[in-house]
C-alpha cells in the first residue's frame, strides 16, 4: 500500500510540474 501512495505522490508532482 505504501508503494501506491508513493506512486500517487510522484504522479501528482509530475502533473503539477507539467
Amino acid at each position: 500500500m505504501d508503494g501506491v501512495r508513493c506512486q500517487i505522490s510522484k504522479k501528482e508532482k509530475f502533473r503539477k510540474e507539467s
